[in-house]
């Protein structure tokens, strides 16, 4: 089943409904991270994809993102695949801001 949300975001969903109605016991969610957009995967505690998420990166497509996550259960963990290049001199990289290693 496939749903357009209204210019917001582009809404694939494989198990459930596009509000992510369906529950599970935890939501894994994967996010693939662009300029203008991030693709996110939401998977269940097994592995089986719930569905997938495009929005714009704005405050209203990350809240939009949330959501739809926590729609599906809990969000247990949170996968993030970015270009480094994204990341400003004003934010840095997920490793020097949360001490995983050198940022190299």
């Amino acid at each position: 089943m496939t749903a357009a949300s209204k210019g917001e975001a582009d809404v694939k969903t494989t198990f459930g409904n596009a509000e992510g109605s369906v529950s599970v016991d935890e939501v894994i969610l994967g996010v693939d991270t662009h300029l203008d957009l991030h693709v996110a995967v939401a998977l269940d505690q097994l592995g089986r994809r719930l569905g997938e998420l495009t929005v714009l990166t704005t405050t209203r497509g990350y809240e939009r993102l949330l959501r739809w996550a926590e729609g599906f259960g809990p969000v247990g963990c949170v996968g993030i695949r970015g270009n480094q290049q994204l990341w400003g001199r004003s934010c840095p990289p997920p490793e020097e801001r949360w001490g995983l290693g050198d940022g190299s």
